[in-house]
């Protein structure tokens, strides 16, 4: 996406169960005031990126790396993380400080902290519609296999547009020949049976939750100019990660702070592009 003029390029990352696509609207708003090249990455076991384990911070860390250095070896780049994807960012930044220009972390502390209860839930309902799909028998077109997985994630998931945000993981995909033989009505369906792009059941089954709101101990510090964004409602930046936290890794950061929760770029887009803007120019 965008172009190349010798600027610094961008390289966004998606949080838990999200995907390149968060950043579409966000990064054409970018491109419109300040053309340059943008990277928005599928991490593991999100998107079009293969399933892999373990899910872990290092294992994304390294992921990245590897992106970065095939794409652009001569270059740095402006790294830029959501959730998830602001552990990743950091730790790509304090591993890795020669391909890192400058960071942005949007809305996570480089500290061990568990993920608030409802992710718990988002990953449960997950399961519970891949299980469902799994077995679908049914010659159901996608509109009401989607009126049917919504009900499911329902019961998890109570706000609306979180469901739609989860569903937006949905593909339809064709189950493994196997299930063909034990289910032949599948092989007369009109459509495959949506199933998440995420590997929701092996990641529930190795302590994805627990890896993510992980931390690894490090003793590396980063010269990067460093943008935090942090949503007031959200609690995944306190005060206190600001005064103990973010100084231990990071030399040079500064703090923005929106009136929202944890989904700073979609809740306060107009500020999170004038935020960037201002920082990457």
């Amino acid at each position: 996406m965008g172009t190349r003029n010798g600027k610094t390029p961008i390289v966004f990352l998606h949080g838990l169960f999200g995907n390149a696509k968060n950043w579409t609207s966000s990064a054409n708003s970018i491109i419109h005031h300040d053309p340059r090249t943008i990277h928005c990455l599928d991490l593991r076991n999100h998107g079009g990126s293969p399933h892999a384990l373990p899910h872990d911070y290092h294992s994304l860390a390294m992921d990245v790396i590897t992106y970065l250095e095939n794409h652009a070896p001569q270059n740095q780049f402006i790294l830029a993380g959501h959730s998830m994807g602001a552990k990743t960012a950091m730790l790509v930044a304090l591993l890795r400080p020669d391909l890192v220009h400058k960071l942005i972390v949007i809305d996570n502390s480089p500290v061990n902290q568990p993920l608030p209860a409802e992710f718990a839930q988002y990953l449960e309902g997950m399961v519970q519609v891949e299980q469902m799909q799994k077995s679908l028998t049914k010659n159901l077109s996608t509109k009401d296999q989607l009126k049917q997985i919504d009900a499911v994630l329902k019961d998890y998931v109570p706000d609306k547009l979180t469901r739609v945000f989860l569903a937006s993981n949905l593909k339809q995909s064709l189950l493994p020949p196997h299930h063909h033989s034990q289910h032949h009505a599948l092989s007369k369906m009109a459509k495959p049976p949506l199933r998440f792009q995420i590997p929701v059941i092996p990641l529930q089954q190795h302590s994805l939750l627990e890896n993510m709101g992980n931390w690894p101990q490090l003793h590396a510090k980063s010269k990067a100019a460093t943008l935090v964004l942090r949503g007031l409602h959200s609690g995944f930046v306190t005060d206190q990660h600001i005064q103990n936290d973010f100084p231990r890794y990071f030399s040079h950061f500064q703090v923005r702070d929106f009136d929202c929760g944890h989904w700073l770029v979609s809740e306060r887009k107009d500020q999170f592009v004038q935020e960037v803007l201002l920082f990457i120019q």
